[in-house]
C-alpha cells in the first residue's frame, strides 16, 4: 500500500531542513563580494513506467546526505 505524497508538506520540509530561506539571503548578501557565487535550487520530478504487461508500480528509493560543512551527496 502507497503512502500518501502532501507535496507541500513535503517542499515545506525540505526548506526547513536546507535551511533553503537564510542561506539564498546569505548568499544574496556574498556574492556580491566573492569571486566564487553560491545559489541553491531544488528540484523534483514524477516518472511513470510501463512494463510489457502494463502499467505496474515501481519500488524507487533515492536520497541526499548533507555533512555539518554543508556538503552533500545522491544515492
Amino acid at each position: 500500500m502507497r503512502e500518501p505524497v502532501i507535496l507541500d508538506q513535503l517542499l515545506d520540509r525540505a526548506l526547513t531542513e536546507s535551511d533553503y530561506h537564510a542561506k539564498r539571503e546569505r548568499f544574496a548578501q556574498e556574492n556580491p563580494r566573492s569571486a566564487v557565487k553560491r545559489g541553491m535550487g531544488i528540484a523534483a520530478f514524477i516518472t511513470f513506467r510501463f512494463t510489457g504487461s502494463g502499467e505496474r508500480y515501481l519500488n524507487s528509493l533515492a536520497g541526499v546526505d548533507v555533512t555539518p560543512e554543508g556538503k552533500f551527496g545522491c544515492w
